[in-house]
């Protein structure tokens, strides 16, 4: 086979691997490894020590479309002073509560621009419960790299059948 031609099929490959990559990366949730600044338990926070509810943390699960990522605001609000012992809170104090930095945490569930969700009408309308979207996040002593569950438009029009809830497109996609 001509080596021009070889070039082109190679070429043609690695752009499609990329488009398709693209793609999935963009789909109902994203494909990409995330990694936090702290080493979060929600296991501790939510069974442990503390007994939160999600909703502590991420505040705008009740009120906005999206449920919020956790502000300085609400990490200082129980660790101004260290609640324990661990190297992982002194960081926290000293690398962003000390400084008033804001902590960079990273979106783990990223849905594609095309797709409407409110946290808001899922959580307070149809009371649906965090893990079933988000899976056990309450047990895990780590920071997931990538979401516990992958979640499919099969999912999502399953939920809306079984709850009577509209499967039109455009109750979902704009």
């Amino acid at each position: 086979m001509n080596k021009k031609i070889l070039y082109v099929l190679f070429f043609l490959l690695g752009l499609g691997g990329g488009l398709i990559y693209t793609r999935l990366s963009k789909g109902v949730i994203s494909y990409r490894p995330v990694h936090q600044p702290i080493a979060y338990s929600h296991k501790i926070h939510v069974h442990i020590k503390r007994k939160l509810a999600c909703k502590a943390c991420h505040q705008g699960v009740e009120t906005k479309y999206h449920a919020t990522l956790p502000s300085l605001k609400v990490c200082t609000s129980c660790h101004v002073e260290p609640q324990g012992k661990t190297e992982m809170e002194k960081r926290l104090i000293k690398q962003y509560i000390e400084p008033e930095k804001p902590i960079p945490w990273q979106r783990l569930f990223v849905l594609p621009d095309h797709v409407f969700f409110s946290h808001r009408l899922h959580v307070i309308r149809a009371k649906i419960e965090c893990q079933t979207c988000h899976g056990p996040m309450d047990l895990q002593n780590r920071p997931p790299t990538r979401p516990l569950r992958v979640l499919t438009m099969n999912d999502c029009r399953r939920c809306h059948t079984k709850r009577n809830v509209s499967t039109d497109c455009n109750t979902c996609h704009h």
